[in-house]
C-alpha cells in the first residue's frame, strides 16, 4: 500500500498551479502557501467516497509536494 500522493507546484506567469495526477485533481493560488492549501482541499474532495484500498493507498495518505523552480542557468546567470 502506498504512503502518499504526489503532487507538483510549478509556477505560472503571476500565479501558481498545483496538479495531482493520481487523483486528477488541480488548483492555484497567488502564493505557495495558498496553492498547497489549495490543492490539499482539491485532493481531499477527490477521495470523498473513494474506496483507498482499491487505489493501492492507506485509509489516510500524506500528501506529498514537488515544488518546480526556475530553471537553473536562468538563476545563475542572474546572480
Amino acid at each position: 500500500m502506498l504512503h502518499s500522493i504526489k503532487a507538483f507546484i510549478r509556477r505560472d506567469g503571476a500565479q501558481y498551479v498545483a496538479e495531482c495526477l493520481e487523483v486528477d485533481a488541480i488548483a492555484s493560488g497567488a502564493t505557495l502557501d495558498e496553492t498547497v492549501e489549495n490543492i490539499r482541499f482539491e485532493v481531499s474532495r477527490s477521495l470523498v467516497g473513494v474506496d483507498m484500498a482499491a487505489m493501492g493507498l492507506i485509509s489516510d495518505p500524506m500528501l506529498f509536494i514537488t515544488v518546480e523552480d526556475v530553471p537553473l542557468m536562468k538563476h545563475r546567470m542572474e546572480c
